[in-house]
């Protein structure tokens, strides 16, 4: 009879500590009333989403200001025409 050798890893997973205020302490406390299953995902889920609004509003800004420069670009504009007529034929 074969026998197998299993080697477990164990995987170190970050911490940190941090300082909440009581309405955020709270708040996560509360976890379950959330339908979350642990503190950590409430907490990894909420760093996530902001993370994800702090991108969005990134990209937004970005498009805001080429769009700014490109109104204002009277050869980048005519640039942009001339190469999408290009596109066209």
């Amino acid at each position: 009879m074969k026998t197998s050798n299993v080697y477990l890893r164990s995987i170190t997973v970050p911490q940190i500590k941090i300082v909440l205020k009581d309405a955020e302490f709270d708040f996560v406390e509360n976890y379950l009333n959330y339908g979350f299953k642990s503190k950590t995902e409430l907490v990894n889920t909420a760093v996530a989403t902001f993370r994800k609004q702090l991108r969005d509003r990134a990209i937004a800004e970005s498009a805001e200001l080429y769009q700014q420069i490109y109104e204002e670009d009277l050869e980048l504009r005519q640039l942009t025409n001339d190469a999408a007529g290009l596109c066209l034929d």
